[in-house]
């Protein structure tokens, strides 16, 4: 009997902290098991290369066949997708030609960025015209998109501007 007492002892004491150590392995929050090694905010050097696929377009306003193949200009940004500031200058890029294409030369834009989780984004053919939404829901009056990329120093600011087209005119000055 004597040795089933200390075997009793023995799984009771082993027992105790096991139960503890599984009931504070119980928590709310699961980390990341992969370590994040990204630095942020480092001056870095980002290069693009341009290739524009052949793309069914969606929506156009009022433009010819020949200018829904046509880019004639394109501008390109990053945004710190953590924090939503702008985290390079913009660049933007005019061509000089007068054809329809689907790709462009094979020098890369070169773009002086921060580290850290970003988003690049492209806009093509910034010399039409666009509008901002304002937090309020009101939009602003027509100007060249290009004007309207050159204010946007946040992620919010760049989604907030949208291409103008004849039956957004049509909503926004008859309405």
């Amino acid at each position: 009997m004597k040795i089933y007492g200390y075997i009793n002892r023995f799984l009771t004491a082993a027992a105790m902290p096991a139960l503890l150590l599984g009931a504070a392995a119980c928590q709310d929050e699961i980390e990341n098991p992969i370590p994040d090694y990204t630095l942020s905010d480092v001056p870095t050097t980002i290069a693009v290369k341009l290739d524009i696929p052949g793309l069914t377009p969606v929506s156009r306003a009022d433009l010819s066949e020949q200018q829904l193949n046509q880019v004639n200009s394109v501008w390109i940004r990053t945004y710190s997708s953590t924090t939503g500031e702008a985290t390079s200058d913009w660049v933007q890029i005019k061509a000089d030609h007068k054809d329809t294409h689907i790709t462009h030369p094979d020098t890369p834009v070169t773009l002086e960025s921060r580290s850290g989780y970003s988003y690049i984004v492209a806009v093509a053919n910034v010399e039409n015209l666009g509008v901002t939404m304002g937090d309020d829901g009101n939009v602003s009056e027509e100007r060249p998109i290009s004007e309207l990329l050159k204010n946007a120093d946040t992620w919010d600011q760049f989604r907030a501007i949208s291409v103008a087209s004849p039956v957004t005119n049509e909503e926004i000055y008859k309405g």
